[in-house]
């Protein structure tokens, strides 16, 4: 059975080379989507550096902003942690991330994490693609309201909308 790593990260921006990542979940699952494990990490940001305008606000709106000041841990512990509880559920099996737009967080990681990269195959699946092709055969769009940019909420959606246009995709047949 295949691991998927399904991660969601928050940033202060959208560049990989100059904004960085504030929060972090991910969820390991086989081929079944069941959760077998969960971690997050709310990652402390200088609030004065490196935060684009939109990313701010939205982060402000969502409570997240205020969280990771008053919560973040060091970013390198962050990384830390993740490496461990990889290693503590996958050993060096590689997995394949999956998520939504997941091509984007990977930049993020493979640029600020890099140690994070060995657990990584070469592979991903992303959601966002499914959703293209299922839409396209004529699929209702899937319905539930997507959560208000906090890690493991968008994380825990994805699935729930992977496991929506598998299933209507497989309907098609």
């Amino acid at each position: 059975m295949t691991d998927y790593l399904w991660l969601d990260a928050e940033m202060t921006g959208l560049n990989n080379k100059t904004c960085r990542i504030v929060e972090v979940a991910a969820i390991l699952t086989k081929d079944d989507l069941l959760p077998y494990a969960k971690w997050g990490a709310l990652v402390y940001q200088n609030p004065h550096v490196g935060w684009e305008q939109v990313a701010m606000e939205m982060h402000q709106k969502s409570g997240l902003f205020e969280e990771i000041q008053q919560l973040g841990i060091d970013e390198r512990i962050a990384v830390n942690q993740l490496v461990n509880w990889l290693k503590s559920h996958v050993d060096r099996r590689l997995v394949n991330l999956a998520g939504n737009t997941v091509h984007f967080d990977r930049s993020f990681l493979v640029e600020q994490w890099p140690a994070i990269k060995p657990f990584l195959s070469h592979r991903h699946l992303d959601v966002s693609s499914f959703k293209i092709y299922a839409e396209g055969q004529g699929v209702k769009k899937f319905d539930l309201s997507p959560p208000a940019h906090r890690a493991m909420d968008d994380i825990e959606h994805s699935i729930k909308e992977f496991q929506y246009y598998l299933a209507e995709i497989k309907k098609l047949s």
